[in-house]
């Protein structure tokens, strides 16, 4: 509830063709995060039209972020589908650094670059120092394909999706 409007407001202003890209805020929350997220994606279909946005709640929370994205996909209209989890701030640019790489036929999942707001906090108090720890908690450099030994971190990644329904993580 204290990083959906930041996250929303974010993705508002990537820069990429509005009849491009689809939006949607898929959410199973049982508190108070459900009118903040349903109230910011009608503050945001008001101030941008040409938004293609809306906003999927699920009661049943089976599954937790695969469920979501598996109830997502049904009425999903594209072919790429990008995951940001509520507390990432993507960069207006993201997509134009990202969509690129699907141009090969080969390429399922791209993981994006992402950084910790807070990524001094972390101390010695909580095991390894802060430049230590920066790799693991920065994830990847860069937008690039997965290569065979790399995990996709659950958010700030693009995927094929026919490579989810594919591999029958996901319902078709």
């Amino acid at each position: 509830m204290y990083v959906a409007e930041r996250l929303l407001d974010s993705v508002s202003a990537i820069r990429y063709p509005r009849d491009r890209f689809q939006i949607q805020v898929l959410d199973d929350s049982t508190d108070e995060t459900c009118d903040i997220c349903r109230n910011k994606v009608n503050q945001l279909i008001e101030r941008y039209p040409d938004l293609d946005i809306e906003y999927v709640h699920r009661t049943d929370r089976t599954g937790f972020k695969a469920g979501a994205l598996d109830h997502g996909l049904r009425t999903a209209k594209g072919e790429l589908v990008m995951i940001f989890d509520a507390d990432f701030m993507p960069k207006a640019d993201i997509l134009e650094r990202t969509v690129h790489h699907f141009l090969d036929p080969k390429v399922a999942v791209v993981q994006c670059r992402w950084e910790h707001i807070n990524r001094d906090f972390f101390g010695p108090d909580r095991g390894a120092g802060p430049d230590a720890q920066r790799p693991l908690r920065d994830g990847a450099r860069g937008s690039q394909p997965l290569g065979p030994l790399f995990n996709f971190n659950g958010t700030a990644g693009m995927w094929r999706r026919a490579a989810i329904v594919r591999r029958r993580w996901l319902a078709p």
